[in-house]
């Protein structure tokens, strides 16, 4: 139970990347049709549930690296609802991103192998055998990005060494070793996906407090909308290395607000952090609210998801 719970919170996380402009996905259990995050959370679960990730088609409930290196652009379209021929580079951007998820699996059998079978909710079944009935987020997050920094391409490299969801800024070139700015939001969303199927097995995930604040969509949304966030040249298109730059600060300056509210929230209360941790904020406050704007929509969030991606890397999610 673990192995499969875990095999779909790291695929789901892995698989929210850029989507059709307007895409929707109809619910085949229900009907109902949705968007967005949930479009892609209900894409990737019906998928995995129907066994498309799987090696062994008597045991669905898998995501093998394998399967995941071979999957095809036919099965891609028909579970995730897209057109072949309209979204046809987005369908080989998502084959060539879950290939390379399988790819990176399978260099690391030390972390997700066990017999022939090599998926990545090994990874939990093994800190589970480990441990002491408690795993650290610390531990957890920096095996996830052990493995798979160098999956997420697009962002800062140190020589061959591709380091995922961190980006340089321009400005701060030459600081030497503060010029890369770290970010993790997928391989953090996975961290905090794994603890409740570690919470199944019986295992606590202790240390989330050394997470950072989410540098999402949703967040940068609830700062600008609530006039928090005010975007200097709000509507001026930049040349590349300027573009680059202002998502990074978007995204920073999201993720360093969100710390200081949760710190006004407190006093506030007059709860200390061990009462009202910040996992407790943002799934109670911040990115509920933050979500609910982008649903919402308008002017400045559709501007916030070209300036948090402008289409140059694929996995970030912002705008889908």
């Amino acid at each position: 139970m673990l192995a499969a719970a875990a095999d779909l919170a790291v695929l789901a996380a892995f698989m929210k990347t850029r989507h059709p402009e307007d895409w929707t996905f109809e619910d085949p259990m229900t009907g109902t049709r949705v968007a967005g995050r949930t479009a892609s959370a209900l894409s990737a679960f019906h998928m995995f549930a129907a066994g498309s990730f799987s090696g062994d088609m008597a045991d669905p409930y898998r995501a093998d690296a394998e399967t995941l290196i071979r999957l095809d652009e036919q099965e891609l379209a028909s579970g995730l609802q897209w057109d072949l021929q309209d979204d046809a580079e987005l369908l080989q951007a998502m084959k060539r991103h879950l290939k390379r998820l399988g790819e990176a699996l399978a260099l690391r059998p030390d972390l997700f192998a066990e017999g022939k079978a090599t998926r990545p909710g090994q990874l939990a079944v093994r800190l589970a055998k480990d441990g002491d009935g408690t795993v650290k987020a610390g531990t957890l997050l920096d095996r996830l990005l052990e493995a798979l920094a160098p999956v997420w391409e697009g962002g800062a490299a140190l020589g061959d060494v591709t380091l995922g969801d961190s980006f340089e800024h321009s400005e701060l070139r030459g600081e030497e070793g503060n010029a890369i700015v770290p970010f993790h939001l997928a391989a953090q969303e996975m961290v905090y996906s794994l603890v409740e199927p570690l919470a199944w097995a019986g295992l606590e995930v202790s240390g989330l407090e050394d997470l950072t604040a989410p540098a999402d969509h949703a967040h940068a949304a609830l700062f600008v909308r609530s006039g928090v966030l005010t975007l200097r040249n709000g509507d001026a298109d930049l040349p590349g290395e300027a573009e680059r730059d202002r998502m990074i600060e978007l995204r920073a300056v999201s993720a360093a607000l969100t710390d200081r509210l949760a710190e006004m929230l407190r006093r506030e209360l007059e709860v200390p952090d061990a009462q009202l941790p910040l996992t407790c904020i943002l799934e109670g406050g911040t990115s509920r609210a933050g979500s609910r704007i982008l649903q919402q929509g308008g002017g400045d969030v559709k501007k916030l998801g070209k300036f948090l991606n402008p289409g140059s890397v694929f996995w970030l999610p912002f705008g889908a």
